[in-house]
């Protein structure tokens, strides 16, 4: 159904691509091995976003977005000269995000960018920097990226050693994790262990000493972004995360009434929510997970973009007719 939406208000023209390893190369011509090894799904989703932006230009969407408007406001951003647009989340009009390292930041999970953008130029140039890297012994228990280990056994076959969101936060290079006072600190989840090393020997002579090099070459800081780099944010009603974490949008609902349904029950729903909508397509809350106390979620209904946050919740469905059937 999302993708459904997707398609329905793209604007002519365009054309969806889903990315997977039988086309990233042919997308990423500079696609390092190391994307085949990287270990989980979001990991691969950073990668995607930050190199085929960069090498073919578009839009990026998670797939838990739901597509209610004219995608061509956020085509028409990127022709009027800005290199990223993307959103931010909480109040403020939308415009302008900032400019180089200094700014708050925006959401990468939406992100639109001219193709050879400097944001996404930077960010995967710094990527591809961390992933091709020769990490120090046994640096794959640190929080940090490595997909290579100094002294290993070679052809390196291990999947990458990526930390949980080291890879998207590399789109500001400033919150790169290597940069960390003290350096990375050790992985809580020690999936990761070292491999079987070299014996004494070969961590000796002129080899060694290349090896050893190309460890301190791989802890080069990240480069920053550009100051000239352009960014457009939506924001406040325009964003696209008008209830952060999304629990409201699974509170059970009446389309007759349009408010809240309180006569159902069930699992499927969150029954904290007491709303109804308003004019100007404003949803006005007496209650909702926040507590007892009333909220206005302005133009709530009349967003180009919802985030589902599927990762907090995501209720399961045996078809399209059966999503629209119930009372969400």
């Amino acid at each position: 159904m999302n993708i459904d939406s997707w398609r329905l208000h793209a604007p002519p023209g365009t054309q969806v691509v889903f990315v997977n390893n039988t086309n990233i190369r042919r997308l990423v011509p500079d696609c390092p091995e190391e994307y085949f090894r990287l270990p989980y799904a979001a990991a691969k989703s950073d990668f995607v976003r930050s190199s085929v932006l960069y090498h073919q230009g578009g839009l990026y969407m998670d797939a838990d977005f739901l597509v209610l408007g004219d995608l061509s406001a956020v085509f028409e951003k990127l022709d009027e000269g800005w290199d990223v647009v993307s959103y931010q989340d909480g109040n403020g009009k939308s415009g302008d995000c900032g400019k180089g390292d200094g700014f708050n930041g925006f959401s990468s999970n939406f992100m639109a960018a001219r193709k050879g953008n400097p944001l996404s130029h930077t960010w995967w140039s710094n990527m591809k920097h961390k992933m091709t890297r020769i990490c120090d012994e046994g640096e794959f228990a640190l929080e940090k990226v490595c997909c290579h280990e100094a002294f290993a056994p070679a052809p390196e076959r291990r999947n990458c050693h990526i930390p949980w969101g080291h890879l998207e936060w590399l789109k500001l290079p400033r919150y790169d994790s290597d940069a960390k006072p003290g350096g990375p600190g050790r992985d809580p989840t020690q999936r990761h262990k070292g491999g079987d090393q070299a014996g004494a020997a070969a961590k000796q002579g002129a080899e060694a000493a290349k090896v050893r090099e190309a460890v301190k070459a791989g802890n080069a800081r990240a480069t920053p972004l550009p100051l000239e780099t352009k960014i457009w944010c939506f924001r406040g009603r325009d964003g696209f995360t008008p209830h952060i974490n999304g629990e409201i949008y699974w509170q059970p609902w009446s389309h007759d009434s349009q408010s809240t349904s309180n006569g159902v029950k069930g699992s499927s729903f969150d029954l904290r929510f007491d709303c109804n909508e308003k004019p100007g397509l404003d949803l006005v809350c007496k209650r909702g997970n926040w507590g007892n106390s009333p909220r206005t979620f302005e133009n709530f209904f009349g967003r180009t973009a919802y985030h589902l946050f599927f990762s907090t919740r995501k209720n399961t469905v045996r078809s399209k007719a059966e999503a629209f059937r119930e009372s969400w």
